[in-house]
């Protein structure tokens, strides 16, 4: 698991806070778990970006999962690891939008 923070001011929108999703989803193994930590301030983040998560059957519906919330970091955690039990690595990326994983090859 790759547990990635989106720093101030990345974290302003959903949209600016991927791109420490895209750093992190280096550091990932197959089938492994990615975590993003952001506060999203401002929401989702521009219309198009919207439209692309858009999958839901409808906008509303979309816009009423975004209200709920998200579950805490510990609960996403926790859920990780019943997925993947005492197997599970995590690596936690504190700056997320501005590191870049470097992996050893492995024999």
């Amino acid at each position: 698991m790759v547990i990635t923070v989106a720093p101030f001011p990345m974290d302003v929108d959903l949209y600016q806070s991927q791109k420490a999703i895209d750093n992190a989803k280096l550091a990932l193994t197959p089938n492994g778990i990615l975590l993003l930590v952001s506060k999203c301030r401002e929401g989702i983040g521009e219309q198009v970006f919207y439209e692309l998560l858009s999958q839901e059957p409808t906008p509303q519906a979309v816009l009423n999962r975004i209200a709920k919330g998200y579950d805490t970091l510990q609960s996403a955690i926790d859920t990780a690891h019943g997925m993947k039990g005492d197997n599970l690595r995590v690596l936690i990326m504190p700056e997320g939008s501005i590191t870049i994983p470097y992996l050893e090859p492995t024999e």
